[in-house]
């Protein structure tokens, strides 16, 4: 009988110790798959980032509609776009991201945003300097003052579009 409880109480341990080992790995697997903390800023978000600026402002580029649109912008017009384009990336930034930091004590938003922001501004711009000349743009628009205007309205859509990666890693 003493035997029998013995290796009753020794199985017990045994299954409560293998229970614990359980636990900790679905909370380690729950930190991973459902907390979805944000990853350090890497050569994989800036890859990322360009091919979604690249996808958006590609399409963007392409509708007719975008030399009228750039010629008939005044001042206000482009102070405006470039302002919503920095308030868009910096939401992006912040609800994507940085809202899911645990600790931002150790993270402050400022250091968190201010990478992303350059990056993905630089990015979008990049981009939209490159197919404005590319799809010939410029000479469709006709100086150099709308040729700009038109690259401020692509980077508006590519700056949507860099953070359109982060997104769907998220969700």
């Amino acid at each position: 009988m003493k035997k029998q409880k013995k290796s009753v109480i020794k199985e017990i341990e045994k299954e409560e110790k293998e229970l614990e080992e359980v636990k900790e790995n679905l909370a380690f697997m729950r930190s991973k798959l459902l907390d979805k903390r944000p990853s350090h800023f890497s050569r994989r978000d800036i890859i990322n980032a360009f091919f979604g600026a690249l996808i958006i402002s590609l399409t963007f580029a392409l509708k007719g509609g975008l030399v009228d649109t750039a010629i008939s912008l005044n001042t206000f017009h482009i102070e405006a776009i470039i302002a919503f384009t920095f308030l868009i990336l910096v939401a992006e930034i912040y609800f994507i991201g940085y809202s899911r930091v645990e600790d931002k004590r150790l993270r402050p938003f400022g250091q968190f945003l201010t990478k992303r922001l350059v990056t993905l501004y630089v990015i979008s711009l990049s981009i939209a300097l490159i197919l404005v000349y590319l799809l010939n743009i410029n000479e469709r628009v006709g100086d150099f003052h709308n040729t700009m205007k038109a690259v401020v309205i692509i980077t508006m859509a590519g700056a949507i579009g860099s953070a359109v990666p982060n997104l769907l890693k998220q969700y």
